[in-house]
């Protein structure tokens, strides 16, 4: 778009002296300053709805401009790099291949393998779906067996109280929590069985592991017979049993453990 540049100085016209050629305004000259004019106006832009050429520039509006102000390629690109500057820390974490170790905040936990055979894993997850602490939990061991080992053989009396010593050597060296016995009351020949029983701990029908308190079995001296019963109790170093056998022979057996 050109200036309007003036050809002829009219004003330097005033100070020629009369007579000289110069000093006159010729018609040329005149038209030659409206072709000029013409020229000028002619590449100038419309105020109105404008066909500009070129490289037309304007005054670049600050960041977050919303006016109808004219918008620059630098503002434009201005707000194009602020978008995606805002992109990277949000929604391009969950574009393919986005998120990256980098790019998560670690949460404390150690790494590593949590829960084995003997221990399960304890994970606590946060609302975000990020593990926030991780521990192990020793599962309780099952019962373990045993070759079946005598702790007590010998007849007894009606209504004694016997105890049975339980060193931690019959559990390969272990402290275990519960116990597992087997028990049994033997009468032969011509003995007078009567009933029998045994109770763990105290003369008690909720403690009865072994027998009845019927008296329905053989009083008469003509058989034999037999009570047997497995049973769990909790570990004591010392076992204390009640029992009422009538001269029975009592066996007591470790036959397993729970650690």
């Amino acid at each position: 778009m050109a200036n309007y540049l003036k050809a002829t100085d009219f004003a330097a016209k005033d100070a020629l002296l009369s007579g000289d050629p110069n000093k006159i305004v010729k018609g040329t000259e005149i038209d030659d300053e409206f072709d000029a004019i013409q020229t000028a106006v002619n590449s100038k832009a419309n105020i109105g709805s404008p066909a500009l050429t070129g490289t037309p520039t304007a005054p670049t509006a600050s960041a977050g401009t919303n006016t109808i102000q004219i918008a620059t390629t630098a503002f434009v690109k201005t707000a194009v790099d602020n978008y995606d500057a805002a992109l990277t820390v949000s929604t391009s974490q969950i574009e393919d291949d986005a998120v990256t170790t980098a790019k998560i905040a670690p949460t404390g936990v150690t790494a590593g393998s949590y829960g084995s055979s003997s221990a399960i894993p304890v994970v606590t997850v946060n609302a975000e779906g990020q593990v926030t602490a991780a521990t192990t939990q020793a599962v309780a061991s099952s019962l373990r067996l045993i070759s079946k080992t005598q702790v007590y053989g010998a007849g007894t009396t009606n209504g004694g109280t016997i105890s049975v010593s339980l060193p931690t050597s019959l559990f390969g060296g272990n402290t275990p929590s519960f116990v597992m016995f087997s028990a049994s009351a033997v009468v032969g020949g011509l003995s007078d069985m009567r009933y029998f029983y045994m109770c763990a701990d105290s003369n008690s029908a909720a403690n009865v592991v072994l027998g009845s308190s019927s008296d329905d079995t053989d009083q008469n001296g003509t058989g034999q017979g037999r009570a047997a019963s497995t049973f769990v109790l909790p570990y004591s170093s010392t076992q204390s049993f009640y029992t009422a056998l009538y001269g029975a022979t009592l066996y007591i057996n470790v036959i397993g453990y729970q650690v």
